[in-house]
């Protein structure tokens, strides 16, 4: 039986190979000119006291009133194409008991997503110490304008695709080597497939009845 399978993939491996590629090309134009990519941008951020304040850092950032709102403001001053929703992807990421953290902000616009991150960080250092006394926070290092979507994932896309078309090829082999090609004759059933003759049975059409 495994013989058999190994037969018919061997014997149908361009159609398989045919159908790879198709998934594959199909798989970089929706990449390329279907799907909306998304960009993240990141600024590395330290602060030199209250570190175990993290957390509380990070709760200020995502509190619209306290500075996405005055940031949206600020952005859409410079540049009126970035939304508030484009502003309220603004995250905070930090390690417990680390004094390094980074504010983050993604869009399908690598160059908005970069924006939003640096002014976002340079708002939050400034304005930080208005709600937590005697806080201390810069700015590392700026965010750069990325080059790569972190959606969707080109490679990822790809190798997707390569294992389903090669799935989508091989059934298409076992379709086409039984039902389209073969005839399941008793000799093929018997020494390709591995199925054993059970018996046979004939049927007699109503003329032929009547004739006798």
């Amino acid at each position: 039986m495994i013989k058999s399978i190994f037969h018919i993939i061997l014997k149908r491996i361009l159609l398989i190979a045919v159908t790879v590629i198709v998934f594959l090309v199909g798989s970089v134009a929706y990449v390329q000119f279907l799907s909306t990519p998304t960009y993240k941008a990141t600024v590395q951020m330290i602060a030199s006291d209250n570190v175990d304040q993290l957390s509380v850092y990070s709760n200020l950032l995502t509190n619209g009133d306290s500075f996405k709102k005055p940031i949206s403001k600020i952005i859409q001053k410079k540049d009126s194409t970035i939304t508030s929703n484009d502003v309220n992807t603004l995250t905070m990421s930090y390690t417990a008991g680390k004094p390094v953290f980074s504010i983050s902000a993604t869009s399908s616009n690598a160059k908005n997503a970069a924006e939003i991150a640096n002014v976002g960080a340079a708002y939050f250092s400034s304005n930080i110490g208005k709600y937590m006394l005697g806080v201390n926070v810069g700015v590392l290092s700026k965010a750069t304008v990325p080059t790569e979507p972190i959606a969707p994932r080109r490679f990822k896309m790809m190798m997707i695709a390569v294992v389903i078309g090669g799935l989508a090829g091989i059934a298409l082999a076992f379709v086409k080597e039984l039902f389209l090609d073969r005839t399941l004759d008793k000799d093929y059933l018997d020494n390709v497939m591995g199925f054993y003759d059970l018996g046979s049975f004939s049927i007699k059409s109503r003329d032929s009845r009547e004739e006798k």
